[in-house]
């Protein structure tokens, strides 16, 4: 049995795409997803599963689209998986935690997008299917908005902040 997180673009913001957690954690079950626990709002939800990520990345899309007549593609990462990525994260130790954003790709981008990045003034670093972004203006006001990362890397994509990523972390266990 493995401990997954789903990360949902897009639920509950700007009164979009209006899904209620615990409608959310029902769902999980009913799929036989175990002992799903949410943080905030905003479409983060762990549980545990014996499936692989794309049989359950697969049945979690098809089931909200099904439940809740919406179309959001889950993005998923295993425990191990998000802790390397919090262990890997090349800004944590130079900048403050209000400054830092996560971006997680549903599938690794070709070199040649990511070469064609323009330079900008925030530092970034791609590792993987992690978009690393320091940023010292407001999320808002940066280049690197979610819709801009998934044009250049014409991929699905969903951004945290790193507050709600140490939090994920601790729904985890």
């Amino acid at each position: 049995m493995e401990t997954f997180i789903c990360l949902l673009k897009g639920i509950n913001v700007g009164g979009n795409n209006r899904i209620k957690m615990d409608e959310l954690k029902s769902l999980f079950s009913s799929l036989a997803l175990e002992n799903p626990r949410t943080y905030i709002q905003s479409g983060n939800i762990a549980f545990e599963s014996a499936h692989d990520s794309n049989y359950l990345q697969e049945i979690i899309f098809q089931s909200i689209q099904t439940k809740f007549s919406l179309t959001i593609h889950p993005i998923l990462r295993t425990r191990h998986e998000w802790n390397e990525i919090i262990e890997k994260s090349p800004f944590s130790k130079k900048y403050d935690i209000e400054h830092l954003h996560l971006t997680l790709l549903e599938t690794h981008p070709s070199i040649d997008m990511v070469n064609q990045i323009e330079v900008v003034k925030e530092e970034y670093a791609l590792l993987g299917k992690e978009f690393y972004l320091a940023c010292d203006l407001k999320y808002s006001d940066t280049k690197f908005s979610n819709s801009y990362i998934e044009k250049s890397f014409k991929t699905k994509a969903t951004t945290r902040n790193w507050k709600t990523v140490l939090a994920i972390q601790n729904l985890l266990f």
